[in-house]
């Protein structure tokens, strides 16, 4: 079943292809821009609220509700791996420009992670989070309430 309600979409680096959050049917939908063909469906065990393609397009990371964040090889889509729970539940990830690691965004929390899992730092913030995104320096850009 689709949803006619994306959460998310992102495109890949070819800007042929993207991907759209289905939360509501736990599922993200691979679609081809050109011909608005969907080509794909990744159905998660967790609603999924963030995913993203890497940078050069070889893995797209996907957070879910769980608070886990599920790697994918972006040509197989196989797994490559699940970094399990890195800090709560998920509200948005994205993924470094040299593509080996990504940040996972709480509501009070910014984690910057190896795409093994692996921590490099963390970052706790007052107010609640809305969005954050990497530059190309893997300086971090986010957003929060002011109340």
């Amino acid at each position: 079943t689709q949803s006619n309600t994306a959460t998310e979409i992102d495109f890949a680096p070819d800007n042929i292809h993207f991907l759209a959050v289905d939360n509501a049917n736990s599922a993200v939908n691979f679609w081809r821009s050109d011909t608005k063909q969907l080509v794909y469906v990744y159905n998660t065990t967790s609603p999924p609220v963030s995913a993203k393609f890497s940078k050069i397009g070889s893995y797209i990371g996907i957070g879910m509700q769980s608070g886990d964040v599920l790697i994918l090889n972006a040509m197989s889509m196989t797994t490559y791996g699940t970094i399990l729970n890195p800090v709560g539940a998920i509200l948005e990830i994205d993924f470094s420009w040299n593509t080996n690691s990504l940040i996972a965004c709480a509501a009070n929390q910014i984690k910057f992670l190896g795409i093994d899992g692996t921590s490099t730092w963390s970052i706790n913030v007052r107010s609640p989070l809305f969005s954050c995104k990497l530059n190309k320096a893997d300086g971090v850009g986010f957003s929060f309430s002011n109340d």
